[in-house]
């Protein structure tokens, strides 16, 4: 009776194991679902990385097989991946791009990066001694651009502490300001589409 038994048990395992390798062959060959991975990060040999991210269709948007800084990719909306990499210390050091892959669109390289929500980029600006906040469409600075000048903002080198989000179409930037002997924090509401 034991031999039998033993003869049954092995039988099943094998007829389980075919099932799982037919299912396995099957969805391989079938490939009719939606993409959910867009990107890929990896560390190479000599520790530099490599990242891709592709679009809808597998063809690679924006690449680099050699980077020395580690990059950040993150969803930002259904559609949208942002990639940023920070080179130095401080928020002014870092650098973002973003890709559509839906649409097989990518951005410019923007610059002091703070943050983004749906199609809008928030980056900070120094020109002729004025720190600037300035909101922008992601894609397209024609269809949305504003620049809003950061008041009695400190001179220090990286003078912004955040920037959070509170719903759509409404943002808090947080910045010091005063001298080198006295500094304070303040914060500004900031409205957009």
């Amino acid at each position: 009776m034991r031999k039998y038994l033993f003869v049954f048990l092995a039988l099943c395992l094998v007829l389980s194991f075919s099932a799982c390798d037919a299912l396995n062959t099957t969805s391989e060959t079938e490939d009719s679902s939606p993409r959910t991975s867009f990107y890929s990060i990896s560390t190479n040999e000599d520790l530099t990385y490599s990242y891709q991210i592709v679009d809808k269709n597998g063809n690679v948007l924006f690449s680099d097989n050699h980077s020395q800084r580690e990059p950040h990719i993150e969803q930002i909306s259904d559609d949208v991946y942002s990639v940023t990499i920070q080179t130095g210390t401080g928020r002014s050091t870092n650098w973002a791009i973003y890709c559509d892959v839906e649409n097989s669109r990518v951005s410019e390289t923007f610059q002091y990066v703070l943050g983004a929500q749906g199609e809008y980029v928030f980056f900070a600006d120094f020109n002729d001694g004025v720190h600037s906040l300035v909101v922008q469409n992601i894609f397209d600075s024609n269809i949305y651009q504003k620049t809003y000048t950061l008041k009695d903002c400190s001179s220090f080198a990286d003078p912004i502490v955040g920037l959070s989000f509170e719903g759509n179409g409404k943002a808090i930037i947080s910045y010091l300001t005063g001298s080198e002997t006295m500094i304070a924090q303040t914060s500004a509401t900031i409205y957009f589409p």
